[in-house]
Parts: C-alpha cells; sequence; structure tokens
C-alpha cells in the first residue's frame, strides 16, 4: 500500500525548526548585536542609574562645536551650585571613564573642555589614558612631555602644561605613558598633584582608560568631584553595559553620572535648533546666566 505523507508531522517540523532559527538569531541579536540605542534603555539595564546627559552625533566638519556639550554643562554647573555652600562655586575634579575603549571619552573631555573656557571658566584637561594617549590630537599638540616627565620626577606639573590655543584652556598631554604600570600612573603622587591644582582652575577633567581594562583609576575617582561615564549610542553592547551595575556596587564610586554620547539627530529639535541659531541663543543666556 502507498504510504501517504504524515502531514501533521511536516508541518509539526517545520514549526520546530522555525522556533529554534528564531531562538538562535534572537540570542545572536541579544548576546553579540544588541546595543544602547536611548537614554531611557539606558536607565532601564542600569537600574535607574542617573544619566546627567546626552551628546548628539555630529559629523567631522563641527567636531570641535560646543553646542553638543550646552545640556552637560548645564547640569555639571546645577550640580556644582547644589554642592556649595555659597553662592560661589567651588572648583572640581571630574574623572572620565568608560567600559570599553572606543567610547568617546576623549571626544567629551576635550568637548566638556572646550564649553567650559568658553564660559570663563578656567580648564585643565588632563590624559592618564596610559593605553593609549590622544588628548593632545585634537588640539594639535605635542605629546613629547606630559604626565609621565611628572611621574618620573624630570619635570614639574607646572613645566609640563601647555595651552591649547583656547582662552581659558590648559592641557596636560600623558607624555611616554604607555611603559608606566598603572599603579604609577593612579598613585596617590599624581591624585594629590590634581588636588592641588584646583587651586589654580576653575575645573579639572581628566581622561582615564576603560575600567574593562584598567581598573586603577577607581582610586582617581574616589577623589573626584563628579565621575562620568560614557556610553556610546549604537556601539555600547547591552551585555557590557550590565557590567556597570557590578562595577557601582563593587567599587560604590562616589557622585556617579552616565553620559550617552553619539546619539544621531538627523530631524528633530536639537537638528531644527542647529540651524535656526537656537543653540547660539541659548549660549548667550548661559553666559548671563551662571
Amino acid at each position: 500500500m502507498p504510504i501517504s505523507p504524515n502531514i501533521p508531522l511536516i508541518y509539526g517540523m517545520f514549526i520546530f525548526v522555525a522556533l529554534i532559527v528564531s531562538l538562535i538569531i534572537i540570542f545572536i541579536r541579544h548576546y553579540f548585536v544588541n546595543t544602547i540605542e536611548s537614554k531611557d534603555e539606558l536607565k532601564i539595564v542600569l537600574n535607574n542609574l542617573p544619566v546627567i546627559s546626552s551628546i548628539s552625533d555630529i559629523d567631522e566638519e563641527h567636531k570641535d562645536d560646543i553646542e553638543p556639550f550646552l545640556n552637560i554643562y548645564t547640569n555639571i554647573n546645577i550640580l556644582q551650585k547644589e554642592a556649595s555652600a555659597n553662592d560661589d562655586i567651588d572648583p572640581w575634579l571630574i574623572t572620565l571613564s568608560s567600559i570599553m575603549p572606543n567610547e568617546g571619552r576623549t571626544y567629551i573631555v576635550s568637548g566638556l573642555g572646550r564649553v567650559m573656557a568658553h564660559f570663563d571658566r578656567k580648564t585643565l584637561i588632563v590624559d592618564l589614558d596610559n593605553r593609549k594617549p590622544k588628548l593632545h590630537e585634537d588640539f594639535g599638540i605635542e605629546n613629547s612631555f606630559g604626565v609621565a616627565d611628572f611621574l618620573r620626577d624630570t619635570r614639574t606639573v607646572e613645566d609640563a602644561i601647555q595651552t591649547t590655543g583656547i582662552d581659558n584652556l590648559d592641557i596636560l598631554a600623558g607624555g611616554d605613558l604607555t611603559e608606566m604600570p598603572e599603579e604609577l600612573v593612579f598613585s596617590p603622587k599624581m591624585t594629590d598633584k590634581l588636588k592641588e591644582l584646583k587651586k589654580y582652575y576653575d575645573v579639572i577633567i581628566v581622561d582615564t582608560p576603560p575600567t574593562a581594562v584598567h581598573i586603577e583609576s577607581v582610586a582617581l575617582m574616589h577623589e573626584s568631584d563628579l565621575t562620568l561615564y560614557s556610553i556610546q549610542a549604537y556601539k555600547s553592547r547591552v551585555r557590557f553595559v550590565k557590567y556597570i551595575n557590578t562595577f557601582i556596587e563593587e567599587y560604590k564610586i562616589p557622585n556617579f553620572y552616565l553620559v550617552l554620547n553619539g546619539i544621531r539627530q538627523t530631524s528633530g529639535f536639537y537638528a531644527k535648533s542647529y540651524r535656526l541659531g537656537f543653540r547660539r541663543r541659548l549660549i548667550r543666556f548661559l553666559k548671563m546666566r551662571f
């Protein structure tokens, strides 16, 4: 007798295979592709850790503009005023880090330094990224000397500080940091000198290595008035970002805020207001306000 196909079995096999393939795709997307794309998603993943600001992604032509940093500048000013006992804002040491490399730390340090200087805040930016010091490149400055020379006692910090060519903005480049042990880069000697420099600057902003690579910068975070942690939109993977919950719980980092970098603004308020000049009017307002 001819054997007829078992239709229910065939359908069942198709459904089973389709389910398995779907689960594999979901797993691959979640584990290897799934990235942070918004502030709301970031808050959910990180148990509502505070996000101080998001920074818009801009093209190379406008990479030196301060407009993307107006919001973070305003929010830091508010935090400083809240922390001050009187109307005078105390000098602050701000440390910036991230989980992984290439999440916009150096770009944020440079932009935040520019916007602080623009509003007449005497600012020093410092490169302590002993993995790949490149803060000097944003200002066309040589990296022939800097932090490394101070740590080797061949030059004082005061002699190692350079001007950027921007009013109110100085830089302490890394120098030959790559061969130096992390324990020396983030030693009490370096931390104490940064705190001492607050006598001469309103704001000191420090670029540090990603914590997944070097954890020694935690000591500096505990001595800082503010720690900012950069998350790169559309690039930082959720499975790595979740590590921040463990990082905060384990190391008890005080005054910790997230920065979501690289938000795409091809349309909407930011893009339209940029074209209409609203941001420039906002700059004038902030100068009067702060």
